[in-house]
């Protein structure tokens, strides 16, 4: 039992007990010890709040503010029967914006999850979302969920927007908006082991040679020298590229923002990195700037001039999207399994660790904010590594 103190208009003190809005009068010794504070709505719907003594017991105090509890957010709820998940999930994320401070990037996070969620079961009123209809919603979501094109979410994804959800309604219950959180009986889809796949020696040429003086050539090529993030590859800028000391500052990236493409600033400082320039992309970037720089005299006016590492002829940014499909296209034509743009960084991870390279140092070039997701997104032995270890431990035998 807590020592904290409540002043009353007796001429005793209320010591709080272990249960939130139940006390025991420090005047009363034994009988009728227990106080409970509530609040109620008055005769003109508004909220106030009171105390009622005399409990002997406190589970007598316990079960009257439950009563009293349930009847004030069934009285809040009534006062809201116009209030729409979709109505409440803007506002809340507002608020939560505001009273938090959340970075953009989070906030766009969030806004993206929300629109799934209003998509499927936005129309229906807060007070009456059932755990139902978030199962519902979850199934939808993972068979035919993506805002843009056909097919499902996966389950991390779907585990994101539960979060999110989770967030808001237990807000909703903090404010008496809704009288039960229906995510209390729906839990998210179970987590699916990550999985990736990495670029042979071989695919890695056939791959170069099919984009070669294409576009998405340079954004591939970094992503095997130095495994960048697409958004950090395509928000590099040449102020940020240090061909004199030959290393190159990741602080930003190109990423979509409330349906538009801008630089964001990197959430964490351990994403904040400075990568030193290895010899065969020196050579591709002092090329690169030198064929810029004839694109940018030749067009005059018509350039861009936004200093982008990876653009266009114009100067303008490549679309994130516009490089992942191209990569996916370049992919079928060489005829290689299903690799992403983003298992170029996994690639790099795995020959660097495979080469001997430490953890910690791997970790660090990567930008990642704790070893252990190196070690278990990026730490997977080859197959020639597997056999190596086992004949290793075979060997006395």
């Amino acid at each position: 039992m807590s020592n904290e103190k409540v002043k009353t208009e007796t001429k005793g003190t209320l010591n709080k007990t272990s249960y939130p809005g139940i006390y025991k009068d420090s005047a009363k010794q034994t009988s009728n010890a227990y106080v409970v504070s509530y609040r109620y709505y008055d005769a003109n719907g508004k909220s106030k709040q009171t105390m009622a003594r005399g409990f002997a017991r406190i589970a007598d105090a316990k079960a009257f503010h439950r009563e009293k509890q349930e009847a004030y957010s069934k009285k809040a709820c009534s006062c809201n029967t116009t209030l729409t998940l979709e109505n409440y999930l803007d506002t809340w994320l507002t608020r939560h914006s505001n009273e938090n401070n959340i970075q953009e990037t989070t906030f766009d996070g969030y806004a993206t999850n929300i629109q799934h969620i209003k998509k499927h079961i936005g129309k229906i009123l807060l007070s009456e979302v059932t755990s139902s209809n978030i199962k519902k919603l979850y199934t939808q979501l993972q068979e035919n969920g993506r805002l843009q094109g056909k097919g499902g979410l996966s389950s991390t994804s779907v585990r994101y927007i539960h979060r999110v959800l989770s967030m808001a309604l237990k807000d909703a219950m903090k404010k008496s908006l809704i009288l039960k959180n229906p995510l209390d009986d729906v839990d998210p889809p179970k987590k699916q082991k990550f999985l990736t796949n990495t670029v042979s020696r071989n695919i890695k040429q056939l791959l170069l040679d099919d984009v070669k003086g294409t576009e998405i050539e340079l954004p591939i090529k970094i992503g095997l020298a130095l495994g960048l993030r697409r958004g950090e590859i395509l928000g590099l800028t040449w102020s940020n590229v240090d061909l004199k000391n030959r290393e190159i500052h990741i602080i930003q990236q190109l990423r979509r923002s409330n349906s538009c493409i801008k630089l964001v600033k990197l959430k964490t400082s351990t994403s904040h990195r400075s990568l030193p320039i290895p010899d065969n992309l020196y050579t591709t970037l002092t090329e690169i700037k030198a064929l810029q720089e004839q694109q940018k005299s030749a067009l005059g006016h018509n350039h861009h001039d936004l200093d982008f590492v990876c653009c266009k002829s114009t100067g303008e940014h490549l679309h994130p999207n516009y490089v992942s499909q191209s990569f996916s296209r370049a992919i079928n034509r060489i005829g290689a399994p299903h690799i992403r743009i983003h298992d170029l960084r996994h690639t790099f991870a795995t020959n660097a660790l495979e080469a001997g390279v430490d953890l910690k140092t791997v970790s660090d070039i990567l930008g990642h904010s704790d070893i252990s997701i190196t070690a278990n997104h990026y730490l997977h032995p080859s197959r020639e590594n597997k056999r190596s270890a086992i004949e290793k431990a075979n060997i006395d035998i």
